[in-house]
């Protein structure tokens, strides 16, 4: 309830009623960070595997030897205590905000790593519409919650 409570007030005091715009979208930080954190703990790919054509190292170490399959699970990594905290299991948006931006409470994002949070894959396989598909999330969660808010005001 908290959370929707904030979505509502972040599309109210940016968009208003108006029709959604590129400029509007991209200024709405706090349901971009649910839709961060939504990836995060429910990625649309929970595993990727890859098959090492060369030897290789990986960085911690660990040898692959050449024709061996590498396996990922992308949905136990963003679950990961080590990585996310003690609290990586729940739904947490203030994980994904930049501790150190001076915005007056607005959820700035924190660059976080592709390789550590892998929802859209990283390096030279990384999603080319990673951009696009959080901009379209964001905007059709917006424009319901701005309809619905619509008749939610009227009715009180």
């Amino acid at each position: 309830p908290d959370v929707l409570k904030k979505i509502r007030q972040e599309v109210d005091e940016i968009a208003g009623h108006s029709t959604l715009t590129f400029d509007t979208v991209k200024d709405l930080n706090y349901l971009t960070a649910v839709i961060h954190e939504i990836l995060c703990l429910y990625p649309t790919v929970h595993i990727t595997s890859r098959c090492a054509r060369i030897p290789d190292t990986l960085p911690r170490g660990v040898s692959i030897p050449a024709q061996t399959r590498v396996v990922q699970n992308i949905y136990a990594m963003n679950r990961g205590e080590s990585l996310w905290g003690l609290d990586a299991a729940s739904f947490n948006t203030e994980r994904v905000k930049d501790p150190s931006a001076d915005d007056g409470g607005a959820a700035t994002l924190r660059r976080v790593s592709p390789f550590r949070w892998p929802v859209f894959n990283a390096g030279p396989r990384s999603c080319l519409g990673q951009t696009m598909a959080t901009f379209q999330a964001v905007w059709v969660m917006a424009t319901v919650l701005q309809r619905f808010l619509r008749c939610w005001t009227r009715r009180r």
